[in-house]
Formats: C-alpha cells, structure tokens, sequence
C-alpha cells in the first residue's frame, strides 16, 4: 500500500513542485546584487587610495 503511495501522481507532482521551489530560491535578487556591488565599490573607494599611497612611498 505504501509503495503504491509513493508511485502514485500525486507524490510525483509533490516532489516536483519542491524541486522547483528549491531552484527558484537559488537566484539572487536584484537588490542583493546591487547591495554587494555598491560595498564592493565602497571599499574599492577606501583600498585604492591606501595602496597607491603605499606605492608611492616604496618608490621614494
């Protein structure tokens, strides 16, 4: 009885639905992006002045 269960549609149609929930949940969103795009930039404001500072000093 149990086997028959699990061959059953309803099972099938079940699994599927969760699979493609999983991998609709897998993208990013377009805020996370620009959110991590936007710290990326501030840190890059923050490092490249640092390292070019650095350099200059090595080379003097």
């Amino acid at each position: 009885m149990f086997l028959n269960f699990l061959q059953s549609n309803n099972v099938k149609f079940l699994v599927n639905l969760i699979i493609i929930k999983i991998n609709k949940n897998r993208a990013f969103t377009l805020i996370e992006v620009i959110s991590v795009l936007t710290i990326l930039g501030i840190l890059l404001l923050i490092a490249v002045p640092s390292v070019v500072g650095i350099i200059e000093k090595v080379e003097n």
